[in-house]
């Protein structure tokens, strides 16, 4: 029995949150779900996996139709902006 919770666990872990949005969640949701995620990682001061965030969501942006692109767009320019995580406007 205990083997059978390990491996549950472990599967659990597999499946990641990334996988969980790109699949399930609409493209808003998903794309919300990369802003923020994107944005914990600066602030964390993990570039690394900043830059690995991005790169995983424009992939996955390529993949969306055009209907979605521009809904993902309408988010994110919505909830991406610089001034979010601490930065004035005027500094870019």
């Amino acid at each position: 029995m205990k083997k059978i919770l390990a491996i549950l666990v472990a599967c659990a872990f597999i499946v990641s949150c990334q996988w969980w949005h790109e699949t399930f969640s609409s493209p808003e949701d998903c794309a919300l779900w990369y802003c923020e995620q994107v944005g914990e990682a600066y602030l964390d001061g993990d570039s690394e996996e900043a830059l690995e965030l991005t790169a995983d969501f424009m992939e996955w942006y390529a993949g969306l139709d055009v209907e979605d692109k521009v809904k993902v767009d309408a988010v994110i320019a919505e909830n991406a902006g610089f001034d979010d995580y601490g930065y004035d406007e005027d500094y870019w």
